[in-house]
């Protein structure tokens, strides 16, 4: 092997280690961002609940049925006060209005409240009839709690225990 030869070899080697720094530099960074990426994906699609119901709320009876009526299944609060408010959401409104209205707070509070001011006395003829009239204030309470932001407590605090 010649001089020439040798100093080929060491310039190709040098080149080929440029080159394989080079290449390693850009598959850490693309693999970085498709990590980053994935973390991203993760925590938008199924740590935060997923897109199951596409970013729209559901409405807060159907929230307050599962707690009353699944959950800890409070039958007099489900039979006397949730089941009659959903009938008659059900009644007033079509599915596509109410997921709709449950898109905003204030539209649903004002709905809300709408539908315990029109079945007020019904509700409240229930729960005397099952003795259980302190029901309809813990339910207010319950309502009052909800944290749906300041708008949504200003509305509902037109209900009256």
């Amino acid at each position: 092997m010649g001089t020439h030869s040798i100093i080929l070899l060491a310039i190709a080697v040098i080149i080929g280690i440029l080159l394989i720094k080079f290449v390693t530099k850009v598959f850490f960074k693309v693999l970085i961002f498709l990590a980053v990426a994935g973390v991203i994906c993760y925590l938008i699609f199924f740590y935060t609940g997923g897109n199951k119901n596409s970013g729209e709320k559901t409405f807060m009876l159907y929230s307050l049925q599962e707690k009353y009526c699944t959950g800890k299944m409070d039958s007099v609060k489900c039979e006397c006060i949730i089941n009659p408010l959903l009938n008659d959401l059900r009644g007033k409104y079509k599915s596509e209005e109410i997921a709709e209205i449950s898109k905003d707070p204030i539209k649903t509070a004002d709905v809300l409240v709408k539908l315990l001011s029109e079945n007020r006395t019904d509700i409240k003829a229930c729960l005397k009839g099952k003795n259980a009239e302190h029901a309809w204030n813990e339910f207010i309470v319950d309502v009052k709690s909800l944290k749906f932001g300041d708008k949504f407590r200003d509305a509902v605090k037109a209900i009256k225990p």
